[in-house]
């Protein structure tokens, strides 16, 4: 997949990424964010824009958190994305 992200001109990539530690407005990964620094890394490299906002997965008792992400390059997604 890196090399397609990195040839394509416009690109989307949707999916539970399941990178809680990862605080996106920051650009900052929490404790044993390896994955998180990994995802960084790629979106970095590759020109991607991560659009979702707010967190996607909260369960009762748990931290809400952002796990569902999309991801684009070359392509600008509407102000309405929402869960």
């Amino acid at each position: 997949m890196k090399i397609e992200v990195a040839i394509k001109d416009r690109v989307i990539i949707v999916g539970d990424f399941n990178c809680k530690e990862f605080m996106w407005e920051e650009f900052k990964v929490g404790n044993g964010g390896e994955w998180g620094e990994q995802l960084l890394e790629f979106a970095m490299e590759n020109l991607l824009t991560q659009w979702v906002r707010h967190p996607t997965r909260g369960r009762q008792g748990d931290t809400p958190s952002r796990l569902d992400l999309i991801f684009t390059k070359g392509v600008q997604l509407g102000q309405g994305i929402e869960h």
